[in-house]
C-alpha cells in the first residue's frame, strides 16, 4: 500500500484508505513516532509510515461471544485460573450455572477467525452490569486489545450502568505499579471512581462506573440478588 492509497484530512484527523477496490473512511490520530492507530467499532489497525509506504503490521477484527461450546468454556477457564489469584476466584462451575440462569455472561473475546484473545465475565442486575473478571491472553497483551475489548463491552451494554472493581492504588503492595496502570487504563476509558472503598473477599477495592454515581447499597445488591449470602456477606463497605 503506497501513500497514494491514503487521503488524510489534517484538521479533522479523518482519513480515507483505499482497500479492496473501495475507499474506507476511518478515524485516526498521529503519534510522534510516525504511527497511525485506527480504532473502529470492530477492529484495530496499525500502520507504519516508512520510505513512502504504509505497512500493515497487525490488526484484529474482534467480537464478543457468549460461550456455548466446550472449547470456549475450556479457553475461558484456563485463562481465568491463570489470571486471578485463588482468593479472588469464584468456582468456575458456579459461574457456568449462573450464565445458564441469565445472571451472568461468560464472554470470549475472539478474533473473527475464532482465535481466542481474552475473557470478560459479567453479572447482570436490573440496569447494572458488573465486569466481574476481565483478562487478555498473555501472548496477546500490549497490542491495545484490552482497550478495544472494553469499548466493545461498553457498546454491548449501552444504556446500562457499567461497573467494575479495582484494587486500591494507595496502599503499599508488590504490584502497586500495576494497580496504578490498571486504574489509569479505566479512567482513560470513561470510568469514574466512586467515593468509597469496599472490602471484597478480604481485599480493599475501589468501585468505578461509567454512568451516574452508584451507591454502595446499589453495588452490593448486585451480589445479594445474584449469589448466596455466603458470597454477598464477604463484600462490605470498607472502614
Amino acid at each position: 500500500m503506497t501513500l497514494k492509497n491514503i487521503l488524510i484530512d489534517r484538521e479533522t484527523d479523518a482519513a480515507c484508505i483505499y482497500l479492496k477496490n473501495r475507499w474506507v473512511i476511518c478515524l485516526i490520530y498521529f503519534q510522534s513516532h510516525c504511527m497511525i492507530d485506527r480504532y473502529g467499532c470492530y477492529s484495530i489497525f496499525h500502520y507504519r509510515i516508512r520510505t513512502g509506504k504504509i505497512f500493515i503490521y497487525g490488526g484484529y477484527h474482534m467480537k464478543l461471544i457468549n460461550c456455548s461450546t466446550a472449547a470456549q468454556f475450556s479457553n475461558l477457564e484456563h485463562l481465568y485460573i491463570e489470571s486471578f489469584p485463588k482468593a479472588e476466584r469464584k468456582p468456575f462451575s458456579l459461574m457456568v450455572q449462573k450464565s445458564r440462569e441469565g445472571v451472568m455472561e461468560l464472554l470470549a473475546i475472539e478474533e473473527e477467525s475464532g482465535t481466542f484473545l481474552g475473557l470478560a465475565i459479567t453479572i447482570l442486575y436490573k440496569d447494572l452490569v458488573l465486569l466481574d473478571y476481565f483478562a487478555i491472553s498473555p501472548t496477546m497483551r500490549g497490542q491495545n486489545i484490552g482497550t478495544h475489548a472494553l469499548r466493545l463491552l461498553q457498546e454491548r451494554y449501552v444504556g446500562k450502568r457499567f461497573v467494575l472493581e479495582i484494587e486500591d492504588t494507595e496502599e503499599e503492595a508488590p504490584n502497586r505499579e500495576e494497580r496504578i496502570r490498571r486504574k489509569a487504563f479505566y479512567l482513560r476509558n470513561n470510568m469514574t471512581v466512586m467515593p468509597y472503598y469496599v472490602k471484597l473477599f478480604g481485599v480493599k477495592m475501589q468501585v468505578l462506573t461509567n454512568g451516574p454515581e452508584l451507591s454502595f447499597e446499589e453495588y452490593h445488591a448486585i451480589y445479594q440478588k445474584s449469589f448466596s449470602e455466603k458470597i454477598s456477606s464477604d463484600i462490605t463497605l470498607f472502614g
